[in-house]
């Protein structure tokens, strides 16, 4: 990885160089480069340079520094506040209507979107100050409650977020309630079945989780590695040893096709991890403690 990576910062500097319209992109890439490299150091102060707050919590975060990384996260949201309200007022003005009218609502409350919350809550489970937690998930649910029936919208993912902290905390039944308020509203949705999955196989209802997984691989994702990495799972905790070899066999594989699809790339790392490090794992399969 090193000689990639050192390549990669060249090409994103000189990318830099000529194209500065897209001057963020191109830092975020830096930024991810260098945290890859284990340069810490350069990879925060990119993200300092750049306003890449997200990305500088996240690093925190990454590095279990979670105090510093709530205190971003909070200076993020009055940020969003203060944005979410000139926004508000300027749509308001200019296209009055129900939209309007309930941006201006959030607006006057000193509320934004309901995700806005969520690494907050997230943070604040990390450092074990849970009904703040709750308080913070519990307000996300309320607002993007209130968002959807504006906005039509059928299907409220905010309950996965508190799943996932009853998951994290080792509730799994409230875990797999929460998301079975999701499935409720779309059955046909691949997250929260598999984070039911997890939920089910730390409870040992494997037959339940295989139930998830085999639904998933049946909609369209039969090659997806992390669906058949948690079958392979369920498998070798159920003693199953010949399925189990054969999924590993096809898991084998599809890595090998992912490296020749992906050899040509400079750099090939999920830049999501970063933004996402408030959550408390990258992967399901992560949090089972089981490699990808």
């Amino acid at each position: 990885m090193g000689s990639y990576t050192q390549k990669a910062l060249v090409d994103f500097d000189r990318y830099t160089s000529i194209n500065g319209e897209f001057l963020q992109a191109a830092a975020e890439n830096i930024l991810i480069t260098y945290y890859t490299m284990g340069k810490t150091d350069n990879a925060v102060q990119i993200a300092q340079d750049n306003g890449l707050k997200n990305f500088e919590a996240g690093i925190y975060a990454k590095e279990g520094n979670n105090e510093k990384a709530l205190v971003i996260y909070e200076e993020i949201l009055q940020e969003e506040i203060k944005q979410y309200k000139e926004q508000a007022q300027t749509d308001y003005k200019n296209e009055p209507g129900e939209h309007a009218a309930y941006m201006r609502k959030r607006a006057s409350l000193g509320e934004v979107d309901g995700q806005t919350y969520v690494p907050i809550a997230n943070t604040l489970a990390k450092l074990g100050r849970d009904q703040e937690a709750l308080a913070y998930y519990e307000k996300s649910i309320q607002i993007q409650a209130e968002y959807e029936e504006v906005y039509d919208r059928t299907i409220n993912f905010s309950y996965m977020n508190r799943g996932d902290y009853y998951l994290y905390k080792g509730n799994y039944q409230r875990a797999i309630d929460e998301y079975n308020r999701v499935l409720t509203q779309d059955n046909y949705e691949w997250s929260p079945h598999t984070a039911r999955a997890t939920a089910y196989i730390k409870m040992g209802e494997l037959s339940k989780a295989l139930e998830d997984i085999n639904f998933n691989l049946t909609q369209g994702n039969e090659n997806d590695i992390e669906y058949k990495t948690l079958k392979a799972y369920i498998y070798k905790l159920q003693n199953n040893t010949s399925l189990y070899e054969q999924e590993a066999k096809e898991i084998d594989e599809l890595k090998k096709e992912e490296v020749r699809r992906d050899k040509d790339l400079i750099i090939a790392i999920d830049q999501g991890k970063l933004i996402r490090a408030h959550k408390f794992f990258d992967s399901y399969a992560e949090f089972l403690g089981i490699e990808e």
